[in-house]
């Protein structure tokens, strides 16, 4: 018997997930889940709103004897990381993520899946719909282009929200209530290149890294996965030291909170060097496998004779070679308060390269503001001694743990009453919208929360299923309590 995820239960939140998955929701493309989700409002007849950022307010009543509860915000966001097997031609703007049930597991086909944010999406609007549900008045918040910024959040007005208790539905990990998250700031170094024709006894090379797993920049930033822009920038400075270069371009790296898994550089050596150049790097890629192996047992990296007409010139070359070997990446320090809790972090993201300049993006995160001063003042640094230019995009602050939080509570002891066992109040070491809407709204009382999702932002993502129906129960049980 062929199973589907229709047959799961709750079954209002799985026939909500299998609909979003056949719609375009890449960051700034979200036309057609906002009418989704208008549609389903207008519907079930209930009053919505959607501000100048694009973000959208369903309201609903109290139903079932709640009349005199406090409003409650249930919070999602509205897009997701649309990534794809470079071998596989799949385009988000018009076809439907394929989904496929692996054990007790939903996954993708060599797609992101979309449970970040897709199934805190369904939950809000399955409960919008149902008329069995026992609930105060409801707001819920559907915010837009969380992923590449959190410019919905930060452009939320002031008079959307009326509610004082909030359930961000955006968190990752059954068990887990998440009462604090890092601050986070976007550094983007624009280097000024200028190309000639390539002198005469060169040849050009195209070195290539790829198969990393990637993966989210903030929650799985401790694990060492490796970063393709940082795995090539390494072998390029290991043969900038014996030979000369002369680079054509570098480019990695697609998205900004993204770990990248993949980068390729082009680029020239004298003829006569050729040889010796390739032995280099395969002998780099020996001491990268040995080094990795059993973090990233798929990496591949390859090196093969190319066309090169165009180049920046040795010394040019040289310095962004060493810029971009030295600029960091990884975790910076630890927190002092809380166990294996990242502290500071910053990813080096995205290179691309035009005819006028290398950019490189930054996305850092920290949860004291004095350790995100500190490693982006030291990225711009590291742009001024390459005569580079340095701009900062978005930037968003973190949320302080209120471990006296009434909701918190609540959560806690229906947890335990439904499932026999504590849930744990934790921290996370990214980015959630709860730091920027608890800023907007002073007073509000937040907690955020969600099914078990492994692989986000990779084409490796998939949800519990199990863990699905678990979110659902203590969700719609807190929701009654309150």
């Amino acid at each position: 018997m062929t199973v589907s995820i229709l047959d799961f239960e709750p079954k209002g939140l799985w026939c909500h997930f299998n609909q979003i998955c056949s719609l375009h929701r890449s960051s700034g493309n979200e036309e057609q889940i906002k009418k989704y989700i208008i549609d389903c409002a207008v519907a079930n007849k209930l009053e919505y709103r959607k501000d100048k950022a694009e973000n959208i307010v369903v309201r609903k009543r109290a139903v079932n004897g709640a009349s005199g509860a406090k409003p409650v915000i249930l919070q999602s966001h509205m897009d997701m990381v649309c990534e794809a097997h470079p071998e596989l031609d799949h385009d988000f703007s018009s076809d439907p993520i394929k989904l496929k049930i692996d054990g007790e597991w939903l996954t993708a086909d060599n797609t992101t899946l979309g449970a970040d944010n897709g199934i805190g999406l369904a939950a809000a609007l399955a409960i919008l719909e149902s008329k069995t549900l026992k609930h105060g008045p409801l707001e819920c918040l559907f915010t837009a282009t969380e992923e590449t910024g959190m410019f919905g959040a930060l452009g939320l007005e002031s008079d959307m929200l009326s509610g004082k208790t909030m359930i961000n539905l955006d968190a990752e990990g059954e068990g887990l209530l998440f009462v604090g998250c890092a601050g986070g700031r976007d550094t983007i170094i624009d280097i000024p290149i200028a190309r000639s024709p390539l002198e005469a006894g060169y040849k050009g090379l195209r070195l290539e890294i790829s198969g990393l797993r990637g993966g989210h920049s903030g929650t799985k930033i401790h694990e060492q996965r490796g970063n393709a822009l940082k795995l090539l920038a390494w072998t390029l400075y290991s043969i900038h030291g014996k030979y000369d270069i002369c680079l054509s371009s570098v480019n990695g790296g697609s998205k900004r909170n993204v770990i990248p898994s993949e980068a390729v550089s082009v680029f020239a050596v004298k003829e006569n060097d050729l040889d010796d150049v390739i032995k280099e790097i395969e002998q780099a890629k020996s001491k990268i496998g040995r080094k990795m192996g059993s973090v990233e047992p798929e990496l591949e990296m390859t090196v093969k004779e190319t066309d090169v007409e165009l180049s920046m010139g040795r010394k040019r070359s040289g310095g962004i070679v060493a810029m971009l070997h030295a600029a960091p990446h990884g975790v910076v320090t630890m927190s002092y308060d809380i166990d294996d809790l990242v502290q500071t972090s910053t990813n080096m993201a995205v290179v691309r390269t035009d005819n006028e300049k290398i950019s490189v993006q930054f996305l850092s995160r920290s949860s004291s503001l004095a350790g995100l001063e500190r490693i982006t003042s030291g990225l711009s640094a590291i742009a001024e001694l390459v005569g580079g230019s340095v701009s900062e995009v978005g930037g968003y602050p973190g949320w302080q743990p209120n471990l006296k939080s009434e909701v918190l509570n609540i959560m806690k002891k229906t947890y335990e009453d439904l499932f026999g066992k504590e849930a744990r109040h934790v921290a996370v070491h990214a980015g959630l919208e709860c730091g920027i809407i608890g800023e907007k709204f002073p007073g509000i009382d937040m907690v955020s929360f969600g099914p078990e999702i492994k692989g986000a932002h990779s084409i490796a993502e998939r949800v519990h299923i199990g863990s699905v129906n678990n979110f659902w129960k203590l969700l719609t049980t807190t929701l009654e309590k309150l």
